[in-house]
């Protein structure tokens, strides 16, 4: 028999049965604030405490118990960190971090920057693990102090009122829900894994045409060259200045382009653009990341601009641009990074390294090629992470409907 319904007077759960309570916030946590983080004390790979970042809470597992930082307890009594106590509830607080809504479970005693803050249970009435269920259907957008930088404001998230049940009830449904995440997970693990392989696959198809060509029946010979090992013997190598040219982007102000139809993308690091109605160059490129995003070809055809983080190659009758993007996603960059501070890539050492050119012909032939078959291997990724994306709406669905008392856990 279903159970009775009632107006719980909460906007954002609407109907709870009527036996379930509500209450705020601020009588179910402490809220524990972060610290700066002095520099002199990062990079320390173990100690008293983990010092969590907001970058230790990525991810969807429900714990956290291992940093990139630790810190040792006289660290702590010097800078007067506070200690946010095992079995709290770590999120972000503010920045583009804060509308990500991550949540973590401490495993152990720790400190956090001031990036995050921890809700520590105040009572033993209550399930931690209900809690982080409860918590991961807030969202923290809805607490925006509305300033510059999006932030929490606490007064505002210790005054909500959330669902209350009793702490055999919250046992049961966090059980509950343990066991229909982990099989949902397990489900999103799966189309991650196929996705990888497809990723691979399409690789692997990319560098087997630009280094191998169409033909399996070809006649082979050495390239000389160590990453693309034999080649069809009648094409020939080259270093790739011979058939382009380098040229870095520029730092320029983006102005906002109401009409989009005649705005140009403007872009940076990892092909990402914005929009200006002043075009830096109008033709078919190739580009790809000097910093940040390094080694991350793009194809481009028409007007554009590019951020003085990006290179772009401009070419002759000789070479296909789609040939020569396909050959750069299939060229290993890791040796041509700098292993510096800020890593970067320096382009004439690219132009001056080896390729195999078939002729302009060949070149469009197998540009042509790829285009269909990665056009059809992208599908097959999109698809992977439609299923993805809906399995994940799908399991905040269920904690949704689970910790505010729609469904009930009849298992």
């Amino acid at each position: 028999m279903s159970r009775e319904m009632v107006d719980s007077g909460i906007p954002w759960i609407g109907d709870v049965p009527k036996e379930w309570k509500k209450i705020r916030i601020k009588h179910i946590f402490e809220i524990i604030g972060g610290n700066g983080f002095k520099d002199k004390y990062q990079g320390k790979e173990s100690g008293d405490y983990p010092f969590y970042k907001t970058s230790d809470i990525n991810g969807d597992c429900d714990y956290v118990s291992t940093s990139s930082n630790y810190v040792d307890a006289d660290v702590v009594d010097i800078e007067n960190y506070n200690i946010v106590p095992v079995s709290s509830i770590v999120v972000s607080k503010i920045g583009a971090a804060m509308r990500k809504n991550h949540r973590k479970i401490t495993t152990c005693d720790c400190c956090i920057d001031n990036n995050l803050q921890a809700l520590h249970p105040i009572r033993t009435i209550d399930d931690v693990k209900y809690l982080y269920y409860l918590l991961k259907v807030v969202n923290f957008e809805w607490f925006d102090n509305n300033g510059t930088i999006p932030s929490v404001n606490n007064a505002k998230l210790k005054d909500l009122y959330v669902p209350w049940v009793s702490l055999s009830e919250q046992q049961r449904i966090a059980e509950f829900l343990d066991r229909k995440c982990a099989e949902v997970d397990d489900m999103i693990a799966l189309q991650e894994q196929i996705i990888e392989e497809l990723k691979a696959y399409k690789q692997s198809v990319i560098t087997e045409a630009v280094t191998k060509g169409l033909n399996p029946a070809a006649p082979m010979r050495d390239s000389g060259i160590d990453w693309i090992g034999s080649i069809p013997e009648h094409w020939e190598t080259a270093y790739l200045k011979r058939f382009c040219k380098v040229n870095s982007g520029r730092e320029i102000e983006i102005e906002l382009e109401q009409d989009i139809d005649n705005a140009v993308p403007v872009y940076g690091s990892g092909g990402v653009f914005k929009y200006t109605n002043k075009p830096q160059f109008n033709g078919e490129v190739v580009m790809f990341g000097r910093k940040g995003t390094l080694g991350k070809p793009i194809y481009a055809n028409g007007r554009f601009w590019a951020v003085d983080t990006m290179y772009y190659l401009t070419f002759g009758n000789s070479l296909e641009a789609r040939y020569c993007f396909y050959q750069l996603v299939a060229f290993n960059w890791e040796p041509y990074i700098t292993q510096t501070a800020l890593p970067s890539i320096v382009a004439t050492d690219i132009v001056n390294t080896s390729f195999a050119f078939p002729s302009i012909a060949e070149q469009q032939a197998i540009a042509d090629y790829l285009d269909e078959k990665c056009a059809d291997i992208d599908s097959l990724i999109q698809t992977k992470q439609s299923k993805i994306d809906s399995l994940k709406e799908y399991k905040k669905s269920i904690i949704y409907e689970y910790v505010t008392g729609k469904r009930e856990v009849n298992e």
